[in-house]
C-alpha cells in the first residue's frame, strides 16, 4: 500500500480501511496479514479482529514476531515472542470473533531462530487454542538447492 518495506509501517486503521476497500471490490474471499495483531494486549487484539470483522474481510493471518516486527524474508533470523504470550494472544482473538466464520491464521517465524522443533510446537500450541489456520516460515526455501529439504521438513510439519 505505502511501496515501503514490510517492516510494520502500517497502523490497524490504515489496514482496516484499505481491507474494507479491497474487499468490497471483489466477490472472492480476502485474507488480510495483520503482522502480529497491532497490538499485545488483550483490548488491543480484540480490537483488531473486530476492526477487520466490520472491514469486512474472510479472516486475519497474525504472526509471532516480536515488535517491531521484519519481514521473515529478511536475512538474519526473526525474533519471535515467547511461546505463552503468542498462545494468550490468539486466545483473545479466537474469543473476540463475533462471527464464527472469521478466520484466523497463526504463523510461526521461530524456525529461523529456535529451529523446525521449535515451529513444529509453536504451531501445535495454536491449533490447541483454536487458530483455524498454522504456518510456519521457512528462512531457506527460496535459496537454490533446496527443494529435499524444504519437502522434508513438509513432512516433519504434516506428521507433527
Amino acid at each position: 500500500m505505502l511501496g515501503l518495506p514490510d517492516l510494520g509501517l502500517i497502523g490497524l486503521n490504515e489496514m482496516a480501511n484499505h481491507a474494507k476497500n479491497v474487499a468490497a471490490g471483489v466477490a472472492i474471499p480476502v485474507l488480510v496479514d495483520a503482522d502480529t495483531g497491532y497490538s499485545g494486549g488483550p483490548l488491543g487484539i480484540t480490537r483488531t479482529i473486530r476492526e477487520f470483522e466490520r472491514a469486512g474481510v474472510a479472516g486475519i493471518g497474525m504472526e509471532d514476531q516480536v515488535t517491531p516486527k521484519k519481514c521473515a524474508l529478511i536475512p538474519g533470523g526473526t525474533p519471535v515472542v515467547p511461546l505463552k504470550e503468542q498462545v494468550k494472544k490468539l486466545q483473545v482473538a479466537v474469543e473476540a470473533k463475533e462471527d464464527k466464520d472469521f478466520l484466523i491464521s497463526a504463523r510461526t517465524d521461530a524456525e529461523s531462530v529456535n529451529g523446525l522443533d521449535d515451529a513444529i510446537k509453536r504451531i501445535k500450541a495454536y491449533e490447541e487454542v483454536g487458530a483455524d489456520m498454522v504456518g510456519v516460515a521457512m528462512s531457506w526455501v527460496r535459496k537454490e538447492g533446496m527443494r529435499q529439504r524444504t519437502l522434508d521438513a513438509l513432512n516433519r510439519i504434516r506428521d507433527g
